[in-house]
């Protein structure tokens, strides 16, 4: 017998799809850079002259710069850079096949989630860019491998060191990282709610958790030009700089002109508050629309084969995760965790910005393939074309 397990077999398909999904990006892309890449690359130049110090709105991506310098120590070149990526990557796809395996008990499971990651094929394009994406997806998806490890007590010391590592990691690669940050409060809390028997208790670690993530997502903020988003109704961030003139109707909203703006010394996430509160039709207009781009992954400007594509991907898992959320084989403490990660993903990303590729719903994207992966992997599909054909002959 060639393969000694199913989960072998799987392990082969997989590695199989990554590799020629991979080698075709690859072939058409190479080594990619774009506007953020010389910050990155010139704060990595200045963490190896100064040593690791706080620079305003690079810190939060410091995770990045200091991956640079790793890889480019082993080989001097931005090529070295992407090899990295790219074996991250493939360790975070397996990750989600073993995530997915553990989480329903099934192989199959893992499978299908194994499946989603490589088909969706904006999660591999990313290993090419000198962007922290690739980073973030791979960090997110060790991340819950981890900790679902250790909800399951499969681990000790080593697994719990290596799971904070990770997410520590992760929460400092791009500032959208503070959603795992949020998630793993979240689950800590719900793990912990029963054994506390003081409500006192309870309440204040709800309070100081809570406190001091919002203290963190003030200090992310400020160095964000959100207030001037709103002010010239921006769906996809930074519009009159792409050329997609000609689809600028679906793109951008029409700007109030009583249009509230808070007061530039206050607090960021205060400013960002009153701006949505103020700006209620309007926010909400803008919100909604992003909400759509965002979850959706398409784009006028994309073919209709492209959004298609996408689609055709996107809502089979979406429709697994809402079942596999409310499903009890997933433990409720992993099913906090995740709803906590992508309500703050999702907020963090509308009412900021959305950016024209869609790079940041890939980074949350592995965890919904992991969730909703259950629900397709119990369809019995030789049974369902037997059926469609049985019809068609009949």
């Amino acid at each position: 017998m060639l393969f000694k397990s199913v989960s072998h077999l799987h392990i082969f398909i997989l590695s199989l799809g990554f590799v020629l999904v991979n080698l075709v990006l690859y072939t058409q892309l190479g080594v990619m850079e774009d506007s953020d890449t010389e910050r990155y690359l010139t704060y990595a130049r200045e963490i190896q002259e100064r040593g690791i110090f706080f620079k305003p709105h690079e810190f939060w991506y410091i995770v990045y710069p200091l991956f640079i310098i790793l890889m480019t120590s082993i080989y001097n070149s931005l090529g070295m850079v992407v090899f990295g990526q790219l074996l991250l990557s493939y360790t975070a796809l397996i990750s989600v096949y073993a995530s997915a395996k553990s989480l329903y008990a099934q192989p199959k499971a893992g499978l299908w989630a194994g499946i989603g990651f490589v088909v969706f094929f904006m999660i591999s394009y990313w290993n090419f860019e000198i962007y922290c994406e690739s980073l973030l997806i791979s960090l997110n998806c060790l991340a819950f491998y981890f900790i679902l490890r250790g909800v399951r007590g499969r681990g000790g010391q080593q697994l719990w060191g290596m799971g904070s590592l990770i997410i520590l990691a992760a929460v400092f690669t791009k500032p959208t990282g503070i959603a795992l940050l949020a998630g793993v409060f979240a689950l800590l809390l719900t793990l912990l709610w029963h054994k506390i028997k003081k409500r006192t208790v309870k309440y204040t670690c709800l309070m100081v958790g809570t406190l001091t993530l919002l203290l963190l997502a003030n200090k992310m903020l400020s160095t964000f030009t959100f207030v001037r988003d709103y002010q010239v109704g921006e769906i996809i961030y930074n519009l009159e700089v792409l050329p997609f003139g000609a689809y600028e109707k679906w793109l951008k909203l029409e700007v109030p002109q009583d249009l509230y703006l808070p007061d530039a010394s206050w607090p960021p996430l205060v400013q960002l508050l009153v701006l949505v509160l103020a700006n209620p039709l309007y926010a909400l207009q803008l919100l909604g629309a992003k909400l759509f781009y965002y979850l959706f992954y398409i784009r006028p400007y994309y073919s209709s084969m492209h959004n298609g594509y996408m689609l055709l991907i996107l809502l089979p898992f979406y429709i697994g995760f809402v079942k596999g959320i409310r499903s009890n084989k997933v433990p409720m403490g992993i099913r906090v965790m995740v709803a906590v990660f992508l309500l703050v993903s999702i907020l963090s990303t509308i009412l900021m910005t959305i950016d024209w590729r869609n790079r940041f719903l890939v980074a949350i994207l592995p965890w919904v393939l992991i969730i909703g992966s259950g629900s397709l992997a119990k369809i019995e599909y030789a049974g369902l074309f037997g059926r469609i054909w049985g019809k068609r002959k009949g």
